[in-house]
């Protein structure tokens, strides 16, 4: 539901790209990419079998999370200074 509503409020020339540009918008979308990558886990392991231990399991999901963030701090660190991303609004703001 994410992905198709996002889709379709970009569609919106007063919206336009604000959902992918927007820090305080993009929790969602982290959300999103954790609970894929659960299920990425979960397949994984289905398909080994029973011969798969939870250690190794334990060890492929971490394996996975440091990959994934460590992409993920990557992409920022591309994106943050050439100020794609916007700032936290005035409303986030006033709560700290």
């Amino acid at each position: 539901w994410y992905i198709l509503g996002t889709l379709g409020a970009i569609q919106f020339p007063v919206v336009g790209l604000a959902p992918l540009k927007s820090l305080e918008q993009l929790g969602p979308l982290g959300v999103l990419f954790w609970m894929q990558l659960m299920l990425v886990c979960d397949v994984y392991k289905r398909r080994q079998g029973d011969n798969f231990s939870e250690k190794r399991y334990r060890d492929f999901q971490i394996l996975l999370f440091l990959g994934a963030g460590f992409a993920a701090l990557l992409v920022l660190f591309v994106f943050l200074p050439k100020g794609y991303l916007g700032p936290l609004s005035a409303r986030i703001r006033g709560l700290f």
